[in-house]
C-alpha cells in the first residue's frame, strides 16, 4: 500500500524492462499560467528524461484507453488555489465523481473509466503547480515560472 512505499519508489524508478511512465502535461499556453502543465512537459524533453509525455488541453474519455498501455501516469496542471510551496504532488485514486460527463475530466474519473472499461488501472500521481493568471495571449506570470522550476526540481531530484 502507499504507507510502505515513497513517491520515489513507487513513481520515479523505473524498471527499464517491465514499467512505462507517461507523464500528461494538461493545459493551454496561449491562457498564461494554464500553461504550466505543457511546460513541464518541455521541460521533460529538453533534459532528455526518459519518460513519455502528451499534452492534452483537457483530459478527455478517449484517454482511459491511453493511459492502459502504461504501469504510472503522473499528470501535470496549473492550479487556481494557491498550494503552500507553489506545486504539492499527490497520488491519484479511481473516484466516480461524475466528471466523464462533462468538460473538466478529473485524473480521478479518468482512472475509474480506465478500470471499468479496459479493467487496467495504472499508479497514477498528480502535480499541480499554482498559476495565478488565466487571460488569452499573454505571457506565463514570473510566480508561475517559479513554482514549475520548484516543482520540476522536486520530481527531477526522484528520478
Amino acid at each position: 500500500m502507499l504507507k510502505s512505499k515513497t513517491v520515489e519508489e513507487i513513481l520515479f524508478k523505473p524498471q527499464p524492462d517491465r514499467e512505462k511512465i507517461l507523464v500528461i502535461g494538461i493545459g493551454n499556453t496561449a491562457r498564461q499560467d494554464d500553461g504550466l502543465g505543457w511546460k513541464f512537459l518541455e521541460l521533460v524533453q529538453a533534459l532528455g528524461i526518459p519518460l513519455e509525455v502528451r499534452q492534452v488541453f483537457q483530459l478527455q474519455i478517449e484517454d482511459a484507453s491511453m493511459i492502459t498501455a502504461y504501469d504510472k501516469v503522473l499528470f501535470v496542471d496549473s492550479h487556481v488555489t494557491r498550494i503552500k510551496g507553489g506545486y504539492a504532488l499527490e497520488p491519484v485514486f479511481p473516484e466516480e465523481d461524475g466528471s466523464w460527463s462533462t468538460h473538466a475530466l478529473s485524473p480521478g474519473s479518468l482512472l475509474h473509466l480506465s478500470g471499468v472499461l479496459y479493467e487496467q488501472i495504472p499508479e497514477a500521481w498528480l502535480l499541480s503547480i499554482t498559476g495565478y493568471r488565466w487571460e488569452l495571449g499573454m505571457p506565463m506570470t514570473r510566480n508561475a515560472k517559479a513554482n514549475l522550476f520548484e516543482a520540476f526540481e522536486c520530481v527531477r531530484s526522484l528520478i
